[in-house]
C-alpha cells in the first residue's frame, strides 16, 4: 500500500481523486478518511503527503487541466470548464502559479 499503516490518508485521496469536480468539502474528505477528525486528517495528509488535503485537490485539479489542455479541439475555456472551473478565476492565476505558464503557453509548450 502506498502510506502503509495510513489507511485514512489513502481513503482520503481516494476520494478527492473520485470527486475532484466538485466543490471542495473537507467534511466529506474526513468522513471518507474515517475515524480521525479534520484536524488529525489535515495533519496526517501532510505528513505522509507534504500537501493539506486542499492542497491535494487543487494539485489534482491542476493535473486535470493540463490534461484537458492537450485536446487541441478544446477552447482554453472549455478547457478549465470540463474541469468544473472558470478559467478567469482563482485556478487561471493558481495554474500560472504551479507550472509557470499561463495556460496558452503550457499548450503551445506542449505540442
Amino acid at each position: 500500500m502506498e502510506y502503509e499503516g495510513r489507511a485514512d490518508v489513502v481513503r482520503a485521496k481516494a476520494y478527492i481523486l473520485e470527486h475532484w469536480r466538485e466543490k471542495f468539502d473537507m467534511e466529506a474528505v474526513t468522513a471518507a478518511a474515517g475515524r480521525v477528525n479534520e484536524r488529525q486528517l489535515r495533519r496526517m495528509f501532510q505528513e505522509v503527503t507534504g500537501l493539506t488535503p486542499f492542497g491535494y485537490y487543487q494539485k489534482v485539479k491542476i493535473e486535470k487541466i493540463q490534461e484537458r489542455l492537450m485536446d487541441s479541439s478544446l477552447e482554453i475555456g472549455e478547457a478549465f470548464a470540463a474541469c468544473g472551473v472558470d478559467s478567469h478565476g482563482t485556478y487561471y492565476r493558481l495554474f500560472k502559479e504551479k507550472t509557470g505558464m499561463t495556460p496558452t503557453e503550457y499548450r503551445k509548450g506542449k505540442q
